[in-house]
């Protein structure tokens, strides 16, 4: 399978934050980022690994179905982490534990080796809810300017990241019967927001950490 060179570079930037977390891991950012370093890292692999099996013409389509429940339990337990506030700490553990449920049962509906037509955007919504909630507390707690903070970073990162997939997936009829030149065009633009995100999300490993006092009413 013919896999366009910028196609590829998209994939090989998942590496990039992983890579900066690497090099900062005793970095005070660092541990402000905490368990997102382990899904940055495990998107990095899945997307590589991707990238393989699309190379020989092996069905990756599972990997979506694994992805998607990695991704919501990892941020969802991070960000209760970061929550001091036991009522906001009770509903994130709720919302995993739910997700989780819901999952599995989707295996009895969604074959697992095609593609990811309810858990996957289901994922990315639950996502981009609570970063939203999350953004939220953290420009109402906050005691230094939101830009200066590792979890600004992640948090609004997260959100856009989560936004543009649920509107890619919305689009997907639309995609279908557009003219090849015009998929092209979308899938570049597609590719360059994951670089720009996976840019965004190295940054969070390099800005100085803050102070910050997430929920802790």
């Amino acid at each position: 399978m013919y896999i366009p060179f910028y196609g590829v570079l998209a994939t090989l930037s998942t590496f990039l934050p992983v890579l900066v977390g690497a090099v900062r891991w005793k970095a005070d950012a660092r541990k402000e980022v905490g368990l997102f370093y382990f899904l940055l890292l495990f998107n990095a692999i899945s997307a590589g690994l991707q990238l393989v099996l699309a190379s020989f013409n092996i069905n990756n389509l599972w990997i979506s179905h694994v992805s998607a429940l990695a991704e919501v339990e990892l941020v969802l337990f991070a960000f209760r982490s970061w929550q001091q506030n036991e009522t906001a700490r009770t509903i994130i553990l709720s919302a995993a534990v739910f997700y989780l449920i819901t999952w599995v049962f989707l295996r009895f509906i969604e074959e697992f080796t095609g593609p990811s037509l309810i858990a996957f955007p289901v994922a990315r919504a639950v996502v981009m809810v609570f970063s939203f909630q999350m953004l939220y507390v953290l420009a109402r707690d906050s005691e230094a300017p939101l830009l200066n903070m590792p979890r600004f970073w992640i948090v609004a990162t997260t959100m856009i990241s989560g936004a543009a997939a649920i509107m890619f997936f919305a689009l997907q009829g639309m995609i279908t019967r557009m003219q090849v030149s015009e998929v092209v065009r979308v899938f570049y633009a597609y590719w360059t927001l994951t670089i720009l995100l996976n840019c965004s999300y190295s940054w969070a490993f390099l800005c100085k950490a803050s102070q910050t006092n997430s929920g802790g009413h």
